[in-house]
């Protein structure tokens, strides 16, 4: 699987869903609120476009892929961003949108500028 646009009916990606294919492109429609754990974990995706709906990305989704550039939208309704979500890729920036409210410390590389509100503070997961 190299492909895929989900269909305007989906609210949930499932754990797993889409884990470990070799997809290099992506739509994800406005109807998604939630992305689950490891989603789309090891595949081949070098951009990503996260639509207003997505109100959370679960641990792992979008780990060990090839992303250089995800994108936000302004009117975002993004709230939680877990842990390991964007690990291993090559990002080297990012805008967070103001209506996240959690930030996993450990969501994006060491190496990545986040840029975020003042009052959104990274932290760490529970052990």
């Amino acid at each position: 699987l190299t492909s895929l646009v989900i269909p305007n009916s989906v609210k949930t990606i499932g754990v797993n869903a889409f884990q470990n294919n070799k997809l290099t492109s992506l739509v994800i429609p406005n109807s998604v609120k939630t992305i689950g754990v490891n989603a789309f974990q090891n595949n081949k995706l070098t951009s990503l476009v996260i639509p207003n709906s997505v109100k959370t990305i679960g641990v792992n989704a979008f780990k060990n892929n090839e992303l250089i550039n995800v994108k936000f939208s302004s009117s975002s309704l993004l709230e939680r961003i877990e842990g390991h979500t964007f690990e291993n890729n090559s990002i080297t920036s990012v805008v967070i949108p103001n209506s996240v409210s959690y930030l996993a410390c450990n969501a994006f590389d060491s190496t990545v500028a986040i840029t975020k509100s003042d009052n959104l503070v990274c932290t760490d997961e529970p052990e």
